[in-house]
């Protein structure tokens, strides 16, 4: 309670008691008073519990996941996941008509999406630039050869960068999502074939040689993200120089259980006021549809492929030895992969097995050459995995985020 206002209160209390001792005692003036006490009393009491609310109320994390599903698996789940690429969820069928004109106009013809259950150095050879795989063209009257190759899809990873700017402009700390399986998935375009009048296709099947056990079809990445258009209401904000404006989103709009940022390719703040309301602060003064991003729960459900779950670790100030031992647990893979010893090393020639996990990420600080190394062992828990040298490269990049002053190395003992 300020100083002003207590005063106030007292010079109120004492009059009404003078008041009291010089006239007979009227008990439903008596109750009257002690009532407007109780009631000042309570309204200062709640103003002060909203405002601790508000100031140590913590922040709702962004939990971000990510992970591969079957598309019959997806279409009969009624889970909150959606595609990476909308596209996606849409079956892709094969027309006569695009082959046979691309055929003849000699351009490449796309004809579905396939991905590499392989590991890293499997993938960099299936990707191999001019590599041709031999295909067969099946219609019902006869078997046509030809030629197809694949093309890495890199709309996936435009994803994660509009993903990663879209935190950018929040001001809100980017959880770096782990998604090895991004850089697996290829579109198949048929190069060649040597027919020239077809009326259809029953399949087209591609030799891919080496590659047969690797290649899985009708996959396709998703995560818990969808963005939506929201309305808010529009409240100028008192400020010096460039005019603000609070666009209020009401709480009833909002999911209860999702975070939210904004969408809008512009830079935005957001507050949570003790209501819940969502506040979009911008000089944009008209603006009453806000594209927002919607962040659902963790999916609870178990699916032949990693759907791996991500939020932003607590930030930890690595001093010891023992700081890296919870930071990498915290980082949420001890069930698969066991941080075993760290050693610290002199400068030393190593072949480097580790490579860049976060390619979508646009202004990535150089890292210093240093006289030290960082060396982290792990130990896999369980069978091999496609994905381990990734989970290995992922871990060691979130340690050197935070340990720059070392060149951090991973091994699998």
């Amino acid at each position: 309670m300020k100083a002003e206002e207590y005063e106030l209160i007292k010079r109120h209390v004492e009059d009404q008691i003078k008041m009291i001792r010089t006239e007979d005692i009227d008990q439903e003036r008596l109750s009257e008073l002690f009532a407007e006490l109780l009631d000042y009393i309570n309204a200062s009491k709640q103003r002060v519990e909203n405002r601790i609310d508000q100031e140590l109320k913590p922040v709702k994390p962004y939990v971000l996941e990510c992970g591969i599903m079957d598309s019959r698996e997806y279409h009969m789940s009624d889970e909150e996941v959606f595609p990476l690429v909308p596209n996606d969820a849409k079956e892709h069928n094969l027309s006569v008509e695009e082959i046979r004109k691309g055929m003849k106009a000699r351009v490449p013809v796309k004809l579905f999406t396939v991905f590499l259950e392989a590991d890293h150095s499997t993938t960099k050879e299936f990707q191999k630039p001019d590599r041709l795989f031999s295909c067969k063209v099946i219609s019902n009257e006869w078997t046509y050869s030809g030629h197809c190759f694949v093309k890495w899809r890199k709309d996936y990873y435009d994803q994660l960068e509009w993903l990663f700017n879209m935190f950018q402009r929040n001001g809100r700390e980017f959880i770096y999502p782990f998604t090895p399986y991004l850089s697996r998935f290829y579109d198949v375009y048929l190069l060649d074939a040597d027919f020239y009048d077809i009326d259809n296709i029953q399949k087209i099947k591609v030799d891919w040689e080496e590659f047969e056990e690797y290649v899985k079809y009708d996959l396709f990445p998703v995560w818990n993200v969808i963005t939506k258009r929201l309305e808010a209401e529009v409240k100028p904000i008192p400020s010096e120089g460039t005019q603000l404006f609070g666009n209020l989103i009401n709480y009833n709009r909002l999911r209860k259980d999702c975070s939210y940022l904004v969408a809008e390719e512009r830079e935005a703040r957001l507050e949570t006021d003790s209501n819940g309301d969502l506040s979009i602060i911008s000089d944009l003064e008209n603006k009453k549809n806000w594209l927002m991003a919607e962040f659902h729960p963790k999916l609870n459900k178990e699916v032949k492929y990693p759907l791996f779950s991500v939020s932003k670790a607590s930030r930890l100030r690595i001093v010891t030895k023992s700081d890296i031992f919870a930071y990498v647990e915290e980082l949420g893979f001890g069930d698969q992969y066991s941080l075993r010893q760290i050693e610290i090393k002199k400068q030393t020639d190593y072949a480097k097995v580790t490579f860049d996990i976060h390619p979508y990420v646009p202004d990535k600080l150089p890292q210093e050459k240093t006289a030290k190394q960082l060396w982290l062992y792990f130990a896999r828990n369980g069978e091999p995995r496609f994905y381990d040298g990734d989970a290995l490269s992922y871990l060691i990049s979130m340690v050197q985020t935070e340990c720059r002053q070392y060149d951090c190395v991973g091994r699998f003992l």
